[in-house]
């Protein structure tokens, strides 16, 4: 079983191959290596259609040991033993959706939760399951069209809260601007408490809907909208926090202005961690970075493409590390380069690679293919 950050790869003829790199960072992988072509080496094929995302998922089992990959074509639950083939997509449901549109899942609280054309699914893996998925999430009264965004963690088990919201997942209804709670083996989705007048952000209606939704700091969450001209920063927890009407994660910072970010309404990606406040971007030139923690008003810049690059994946993990990867079509070549960061200022900064006498940011490796989605199932 090899281990490391998997960086799912778009092939020359429009499939996806996985390949695999280690770092001197990550301690438990033994020291720096590359494993071009993995999956087509392994198996003597590539995966059908291009690449949609890879995420750490279940055997069967409740624990994290085999990989979820999306393409255009097919999704496929590949086992962490030689990556063979678990289910496909026909086989993981008690009824195939009408639509195959997978957008995004996670594992946690000991289920699986995939959303597929704007609906919620579950596999509970805590009972029999049979590796199958339940049909949609039915709308609580009003119905609902997911964002492709699940929340990583929702509730903690060492000393809650009490009377916290006590979720299993949360989504954000694109239908009516609102984000509605899932709460354990329900059939229909749920609704949180309206929102009081004292509140910062209102998690039952926002102006408009976001240009994106990502997981922020101590499990909280980031929705960035374009509103009356501006670009706004909203951040709301919904983690290990008693509804009283107000979920604004942080005061009268949870609504900021960040219009004068570089970029930000080109953005078409977005990525961030559960251990820093900053959130990364790029609308594929450059990357940057905004911590609302610093007290900053604009970007920082993290990386600056080379000639003839575009940015294609941004991966931060909830250790110190962060990946961007990039693609020179002249070349034809993947680039990833991998940072140090402090998630606390989204900015590079050397300090435990020296001690383990790693070399100094940014490292940076070639001859990739055109990485588009990444994961290390050790740090999800």
């Amino acid at each position: 079983v090899q281990g490391g950050l998997y960086l799912l790869t778009e092939t020359s003829d429009g499939n996806t191959d996985i390949e695999i790199f280690t770092s001197d960072l990550m301690l438990i992988y033994g020291g720096q290596a590359e494993y071009k072509k993995y999956y087509s080496t392994l198996t003597g094929h590539t995966l059908e259609g291009k690449p949609r995302f890879i995420r750490g998922c279940s055997d069967g089992s409740t624990a994290k040991s085999a990989y979820m990959v999306a393409t255009e074509k097919n999704m496929y639950r590949l086992n962490k033993a030689g990556l063979v083939t678990m289910n496909d997509w026909n086989s993981m449901f008690y009824e195939t959706p009408a639509t195959y549109n997978p957008q995004a899942m996670v594992m946690t609280n000991s289920c699986e939760f995939l959303i597929n054309d704007g609906r919620l699914h579950t596999l509970y893996l805590d009972k029999a399951n049979s590796r199958k998925y339940s049909a949609a999430v039915a709308g609580d009264s009003r119905d609902y069209e997911a964002m492709p965004w699940l929340m990583s963690t929702t509730k903690t088990t060492w000393r809650p809260t009490p009377n916290a919201i006590d979720a299993d997942q949360v989504v954000f209804d694109a239908k009516n601007l609102r984000f509605v709670p899932y709460f354990a083996r329900k059939t229909s989705m749920s609704t949180f408490l309206s929102t009081s007048g004292g509140a910062v952000v209102d998690a039952n209606k926002l102006p408009a809907k976001p240009m994106t939704i990502v997981n922020g700091v101590n499990n909280s969450t980031y929705a960035i909208v374009k509103t009356g001209g501006v670009t706004m920063l909203y951040r709301y927890n919904f983690y290990n926090r008693v509804d009283e009407g107000d979920l604004s994660a942080d005061g009268a910072r949870s609504a900021l202005d960040i219009s004068a970010c570089t970029d930000i309404n080109n953005a078409t990606m977005f990525a961030t961690c559960t251990v820093g406040p900053a959130f990364y971007y790029s609308s594929g030139t450059n990357v940057y970075s905004f911590s609302p923690q610093t007290g900053q008003t604009t970007s920082q810049t993290v990386y600056t493409c080379e000639p003839g690059e575009e940015v294609t994946c941004i991966y931060p993990t909830s250790s110190v590390i962060m990946w961007i990867a990039t693609w020179n079509a002249g070349k034809q070549e993947g680039k990833l380069i991998q940072y140090e960061m402090d998630h606390n200022t989204g900015l590079p900064n050397s300090m435990w690679g020296p001690m383990f006498g790693a070399p100094d940011n940014p490292v940076i490796t070639t001859g990739w293919g055109k990485i588009k989605a990444m994961t290390n199932i050790d740090a999800e």
